[in-house]
């Protein structure tokens, strides 16, 4: 049932009843092996699936294909089918992972219906250079102390933030 408001001779529909609506984890976090990236390692982090499904009115709707984008590249993949939802198994991977994604689902009557979604990363640094540094275990918010020795190299290798754009409290350095 749609209800409908006439506008100037047009006709416009103010809510639809029947609207299928996409349903998931919304946004993930991700768990940093370490805050810290060099060249010589690789930062890691453990990242649950992202999954998302379709209900109308509440009730479930099965889906029959399904597939995740992330946007800061737009790069696709493959969603797993299992009991009607769509899952994006991810597991331990790069923390450059981290990001926003649309979820694109096509429901049984093949009409297609997509929503987002973010993985979460707490603010990590990743030196484009080789650096001394090590983290204080446990430190919340994190603490990462630079080895006087390196002192100069590290003033000059650059040091990025990741993700640039999704993180809270915002990442900086001092």
């Amino acid at each position: 049932m749609i209800l409908s408001i006439l506008v100037i001779g047009v006709i416009l529909p103010l809510i639809s009843l029947a609207d299928i609506t996409v349903i998931g984890n919304l946004a993930v976090v991700a768990k940093p092996e370490s805050h810290i990236g060099t060249p010589e390692k690789t930062l890691y982090a453990d990242v649950q699936n992202l999954w998302c499904g379709a209900q109308k009115l509440g009730e479930h709707v099965d889906v029959e294909y399904g597939e995740f984008t992330r946007l800061s590249d737009g790069k696709v993949f493959p969603g797993t089918l299992n009991q009607g939802k769509v899952y994006l198994e991810i597991g331990k991977v790069s923390a450059r992972v981290a990001g926003r994604y649309r979820c694109e689902i096509r429901t049984m009557d093949k009409q297609i219906h997509s929503g987002n979604m973010i993985i979460y990363l707490p603010p990590v640094l990743n030196f484009s250079k080789s650096v001394k540094v090590s983290e204080v275990l446990d430190a919340r918010p994190p603490h990462v102390i630079e080895e006087k020795e390196t002192f100069e190299s590290a003033k000059t290798s650059p040091a990025n933030l990741i993700p640039q754009r999704v993180s809270h409290p915002f990442a900086g350095l001092r």
